[in-house]
């Protein structure tokens, strides 16, 4: 089963580069514990396998890299390594000059191959319409082409991952065209939209571009995974190893960050570890956890048993079944990544020195959630952070978490978080050794209609050197705010005419924008109505 990656964009392409730079680490990871069957998941699924031959011990992202400008496709064919028995000319690709490459050859490594590069010179103005209605039809010929042609490299086309922006107008608008590509010409495929929500006013246009490319991927995309900068620089700015600033997140680390709970919570193989459950009706009465334990099927006495006799792992989509868990209702498709330990800079040399355990892990997330965050408040600072500041720090964390009765007990909370559909995956050797059901204190709330509990799998493999990591993956009340304030702002500039005008002269009037915001606040109203059973 392979996965194909779309990226488009600025933000698409870069964060495409840090997530293929990611898997291939976990491969080289996996190769060198001995562990060939995640390494050869990996390989199957998101490299294509050429011959030796052409590209000795190199791999081939299989990826379309698309800009309707030049320099970031051209920057990411320059900064990635090229097969050494190769030789790259500056040369042309359909009428385009490919660079020369200046980087430092190497013996292996991964690469992207140009004739899946493509892009054009005048870009989409930051506006959403000129991408999608402008730019994208006039290049369908060739992205369909292309398309196709990286689809028939693979043996099985199982996902597909579209990677961009909602704020620029190639990734908002160009992105949703391409969605729309892939669900027409690739219909037997699962399809997620891995979107990256802008920081506050970073561009004048990005309410009407987000409104409108979130209105299409509801339509066209099975789970729409949302990254938010601003809660990935809040983050880095806790776990930074040089600077307690916020100038410590920048784009390339935000990047890098969001490829590493993509690949934690979705891309690694994994053994489904749920129970077989019969689906509570909506119309049936009581609580839904009781309704759970009434329809479970009996757990097995170890997860080391259902590992060992899941023999067909390797062979499956762990992107597909992610989708097909955690986001199981047509109206919920936003998605929330959690993935711990958030070790992301300072605590890379020194996981050896961790104690983490799956259940203090569980908790931690069951904090996360309740709080309808992504940031670990419960993890200690970095070490590699002033001293001072990590215990004054660390202390008023602390006490926040005492104080506020939403971290101490969520179900005090006004409105309390809660998913759709859930799917929590165990990582690192302790897998092997966990006893009964690892969800026997799970303490995060579904909603009460929820077709099943949550969802388990897990995986022997120590994903990014971790001995011990948990991801969650929920459709749940997280980006809410984000989507609140998104629509305010959106109603407001419409009520006001602000920079419609630049939106019909491409075909996308008035009432198409108010459309989407209809449709977008219809979303809005369905996860302000989640509430735990």
């Amino acid at each position: 089963m392979s996965t194909l990656a779309v990226m488009v964009g600025g933000c698409g392409n870069y964060l495409g580069s840090e997530l293929f730079s990611a898997i291939y680490a976990e491969l080289l990871r996996a190769k060198s514990v001995g562990d060939s069957s995640t390494a050869d998941s990996l390989s199957r699924q998101f490299f294509t396998g050429d011959s030796a031959a052409a590209h000795g011990n190199f791999l081939k992202a299989r990826s379309l890299l698309i800009d309707m400008e030049a320099k970031t496709v051209q920057n990411c064919l320059l900064h990635q390594p090229l097969p050494k028995i190769t030789e790259v000319r500056g040369g042309c690709y359909m009428g385009r000059a490919i660079p020369k490459s200046r980087t430092r050859q190497t013996e292996t490594g991964w690469f992207w191959d140009p004739k899946f590069a493509y892009w054009q010179q005048g870009g989409c103005g930051n506006n959403w319409a000129l991408g999608h209605e402008i730019q994208g039809p006039a290049n369908r010929d060739n992205m369909e082409r292309l398309l196709f042609d990286l689809a028939e490299e693979a043996d099985s086309v199982s996902s597909v991952m579209v990677l961009h922006s909602l704020a620029g107008g190639t990734g908002s608008g160009v992105g949703s065209y391409l969605t729309e590509l892939c669900a027409d010409l690739l219909p037997g495929t699962c399809i997620a939209s891995c979107c990256v929500w802008p920081f506050d006013a970073e561009v004048s246009t990005q309410a009407f571009n987000t409104v409108l490319s979130l209105a299409s991927l509801q339509t066209n995309s099975d789970g729409i995974f949302i990254f938010e900068n601003g809660r990935y620089a809040k983050i880095l700015q806790r776990h930074a190893s040089s600077s307690t600033t916020p100038t410590a997140a920048g784009l390339s680390e935000i990047n890098r960050c969001i490829a590493r709970d993509l690949v934690g919570c979705c891309l690694l193989p994994s053994s489904s570890a749920a129970p077989q459950t019969k689906s509570p009706s909506p119309g049936s009465s009581g609580c839904y956890h009781e309704r759970k334990r009434e329809h479970h099927a009996p757990w097995p006495t170890t997860v080391r048993g259902l590992l060992d006799r899941d023999a067909t792992v390797a062979l499956r989509c762990p992107l597909r079944d992610v989708l097909t868990e955690a986001a199981p209702h047509p109206a919920f498709k936003l998605l929330t990544c959690r993935y711990l330990p958030q070790t992301f800079l300072a605590e890379r040399n020194t996981s050896r020195f961790t104690s983490y355990t799956f259940a203090s892990l569980l908790h931690r997330l069951e904090r996360m959630f309740a709080r309808a965050d992504t940031l670990d408040l419960l993890a200690p600072p970095s070490l590699s952070t002033p001293s001072n500041y990590r215990q004054t720090n660390y202390a008023v964390t602390q006490q926040k978490n005492r104080d506020n009765s939403r971290h101490a007990n969520a179900k005090d909370d006004i409105h309390p978080n809660a998913a759709v559909g859930a799917q929590l995956c165990l990582r690192g050797p302790a897998a092997r050794s966990l006893e009964g059901d690892p969800t026997a204190a799970c303490e995060i709330a579904l909603w009460p209609y929820a077709l099943s509990p949550v969802q388990i799998s897990a995986h022997p493999f120590a994903a990014h050197g971790e001995p011990c990591s948990m991801g969650l993956t929920t459709s749940c009340r997280t980006p809410l705010p984000a989507l609140q304030s998104t629509l305010q702002l959106g109603i407001e500039m419409l009520h006001a005419g602000a920079f419609v005008h630049h939106y019909e002269e491409f075909g996308v009037g008035f009432e198409e924008l108010q459309a989407a915001v209809e449709q977008l606040q219809e979303i809005a109203y369905a996860y302000s109505a989640l509430g735990p059973g």
